[in-house]
């Protein structure tokens, strides 16, 4: 429906592949690119979320050759030379493809892990229910706070930090008070998801 709209109206769609590599219980991304290149599709992809390092900015684009062709001529004046980064992961991908399949494997793992451990313990202290997701690196809670920012006080008066989940919604100069949405990041080591239940289970069960 959303490619046919933007080929009836002359659109490009642009879509964020950035968590491909980071998917969930068998979950597969069906890209728009599947069934073939489109002049008037780019799909954007990267390394800064499945390796961790979003500072490097490696990362690539897919789309018809007079697409790419038409990007290239206004990106190579901008950026004269090759970052070294960039260099050092196409060494990688050349010598060591299948160590990052394992790496990517391992990762899905870690999170799926770190969320069964955080989402029973949120729950428990506030009653927030969770949405299980299928990939990524974030959880997201539904909460019964008056606003997304006192369900985030809430956490951090129990020793945790969270996002509203206002910050992604509507004007983002002016987000609504409450999406009735939290989130939280489940990037981090096993030993620290247990630590921050073991924090969450120190107080009263809120929220009943």
């Amino acid at each position: 429906m959303l490619l046919g709209l933007a080929d009836s109206h002359n659109l490009f769609v642009i879509f964020d592949e950035c968590y491909l590599d980071m998917m969930f219980n068998g979950t597969t991304h069906a890209s728009p690119l599947a069934s073939g290149l489109r002049r008037n599709v780019v799909a954007c992809r990267g390394f800064s979320k499945c390796m961790g390092c979003q500072s490097w900015r490696c990362g690539y684009a897919i789309s018809a050759p007079s697409t790419i062709d038409g990007m290239m001529r206004m990106m190579d004046p901008l950026y004269i030379c090759t970052n070294w980064t960039q260099h050092a992961f196409a060494e990688y991908f050349t010598a060591h493809a299948d160590d990052f399949v394992a790496h990517c494997k391992n990762l899905n793992e870690l999170l799926q892990q770190n969320w069964r451990i955080l989402s029973a313990a949120f729950k428990k202290r506030f009653n927030w229910e969770p949405l299980e997701p299928n990939g990524t690196m974030y959880g997201m809670f539904r909460h019964q706070d008056e606003t997304d920012i006192k369900a985030c006080e809430r956490a951090l008066q129990a020793g945790v930090g969270i996002c509203p989940g206002n910050v992604f919604y509507g004007d983002v100069t002016s987000p609504p008070p409450c999406s009735g949405w939290v989130r939280i990041h489940c990037g981090v080591s096993v030993e620290k998801a247990k630590a921050i239940a073991a924090k969450l289970a120190e107080g009263p069960q809120e929220g009943i």
